[in-house]
């Protein structure tokens, strides 16, 4: 019924995107969401999962694949190796500045030797490699160590730390080892602030009227303060980042939903997002991983998108998976999968309404009405105004009346549902199909009444029809027609069989009134008079 409308997803995810909302920790991405590239990445997780206490240098190693429980003791090993020589009293009686900046030296000029923009925390251990993001990790733990209090500090395209953010505030610039310890005074903060003003960078009320302190605050210190876990999402982020552009999406989208798990702020849920819709454009929707990304896809963006891409994309899956390829069971699967992962009720009505109409149609196309009801009745019950559902359920009523053509009880079952239909939808009242079916169906229990010489629900339905024709006013089509001719026949050959030619009379002419042109009830008219 639906032609295939796929489009290129990423394209109508740009279009559609308007601004994502800021997000608290979710259950979009679970554990159980996660593939592991080594048994190492994998225990280091479950332990975030499900310990108070995860190990932090187990997970910030755990992004290299290459890394072994072996590595991880010998690096542990050598951390402990690194910051002995800062555990005496001589070092803990100095001040603040001056043991970050000893610490800091030693350090960096014992294990950062090389500034490499995609070095993994391991690097610095195996070859001194590092970036940003590593050695804010490297010096996180250090201080950690050492019981030296600090913060961590995102940028949106950088990391650092500051040490003693409550007291000294000292900035650890982790990747330049000459200019590494930056202590904000006053002037360092004012030539700041002058500069912004004399390159009108901020207005002059806000220039004579906010304190020195407050705009560089708000100036400089436009930062994010994060805790380990984003820096550990950091470097899956970075990782993912590389691996999309070099146009390894799988694997990229394996990390982002890392990095999502770990911290799904609102930058890795857009990456996410974006990677995705890479992913799904990229993915045929016969494809058993394609419901699941295509779930994941709308609980992250459903609030932002605008619908239609939504349900663009489920007819598209549709389209492929039960009407081109005929898989019906990876179809049910794909929308249970919807169904439980999916919490916009918008979506999941739009995804119902396609689903039970493609389903049963496709029942209805195979002559079993009994199957393809249900589906359709559903259907009409979420847009009971769209014409395509109207035609079939008219179609389903029509099958099912005729296999019920010598079976009273269903038949009435049946006269009593769509009369409680369209009792209930307004939408039917001016269905002509609808009322035609509903003149058949009574015709049909007229039909079965007489043929039973059951004469009292005969004559109840039969007049039934004739109040309900006269009331609606709408033509007979020509089967209805035909079998106005036909039932009306049998009801007057009742009667001339018991002799009561009068009675048979009056039935043929008021069967005329319903098909005044039928040569045959013509014929009988004259034959009883």
């Amino acid at each position: 019924m639906y032609k295939n409308c796929k489009k290129t997803i990423v394209l109508g995810l740009m279009l559609a995107f308007v601004a994502l909302n800021p997000i608290q920790a979710d259950s979009i991405v679970s554990f159980a969401d996660l593939q592991f590239h080594s048994d190492f990445e994998k225990e280091a997780f479950y332990k975030l999962e499900n310990t108070s206490n995860p190990d932090y240098f187990a997970l910030y190693l755990a992004v290299d694949k290459n890394v072994t429980k072996s590595d991880y003791q010998t690096y542990k090993a050598a951390l402990d190796v690194l910051t002995a020589p800062y555990k005496n009293n001589s070092y803990k009686k100095l001040k603040d500045k001056k043991k970050v900046a000893k610490v800091y030296k030693g350090i960096h000029s014992a294990l950062l030797d090389k500034y490499n923009e995609k070095a993994y925390f391991a690097a610095m251990f195996s070859n001194g490699e590092y970036e940003c993001v590593t050695s804010s990790m490297l010096y996180s733990l250090v201080f950690e160590e050492l019981g030296i209090p600090y913060e961590i500090e995102f940028l949106p395209n950088h990391v650092y730390l500051t040490a003693y953010p409550n007291s000294s505030d000292i900035l650890v610039e982790t990747t330049n080892p000459n200019k590494g310890v930056f202590v904000y005074d006053h002037n360092f903060k004012k030539n700041f602030i002058e500069y912004l003003r004399s390159n009108k960078l901020i207005s002059k009320n806000e220039y004579e009227n906010k304190s020195i302190d407050d705009l560089f605050t708000e100036y400089y210190l436009k930062t994010e303060k994060a805790e380990k876990k984003q820096l550990v999402a950091a470097q899956y982020t970075n990782l993912g980042l590389d691996q999309l552009s070099s146009k390894q999406t799988k694997e990229s989208l394996n990390n982002m939903l890392k990095a999502y798990y770990l911290y799904p702020d609102t930058r890795n849920k857009y990456l996410l997002m974006i990677t995705l819709g890479v992913q799904i454009d990229k993915t045929s929707a016969s494809d058993k991983k394609y419901a699941s990304y295509f779930a994941m896809f709308c609980q992250l963006t459903s609030t932002d998108i605008n619908k239609d891409l939504f349900t663009n994309i489920f007819i598209m899956m549709t389209n492929r998976q039960l009407i081109i390829e005929g898989d019906v069971e990876m179809y049910v699967t794909s929308y249970k999968l919807l169904q439980q992962k999916i919490n916009d009720s918008t979506l999941l009505s739009e995804f119902a309404f396609v689903y039970n109409l493609q389903m049963g149609d496709r029942y209805n196309s195979q002559r079993d009405p009994f199957k393809a009801q249900p589906y359709i009745q559903k259907a009409f019950e979420i847009k009971p105004g769209n014409t395509n559902v109207q035609m079939l359920l008219v179609s389903v009523f029509v099958q099912q009346s005729n296999a019920y053509k010598n079976d009273g009880e269903n038949l009435k079952s049946m006269y009593q549902k769509i009369n409680g239909l369209m009792g209930k939808n307004d939408v039917l009242s001016d269905n002509k199909q609808i009322i035609n079916l509903m003149y058949k169906i009574s015709l049909s229990l007229v039909s079965y009444y007489y043929y039973e010489n059951n004469e009292t629900e005969g004559r109840i339905y039969k007049e039934k029809f004739e109040a309900y024709c006269d009331s609606v006013g709408v033509e007979l089509d020509y089967e209805t027609k035909y079998d106005v001719e036909k039932v009306y026949s049998t009801i007057a050959a009742y009667y001339f069989k018991r002799n009561n030619n009068r009675e048979a009379r009056k039935v043929i002419e008021k069967a005329l009134v319903y098909y005044p042109g039928s040569y045959s009830l013509n014929r009988k008219l004259k034959v009883l008079d």
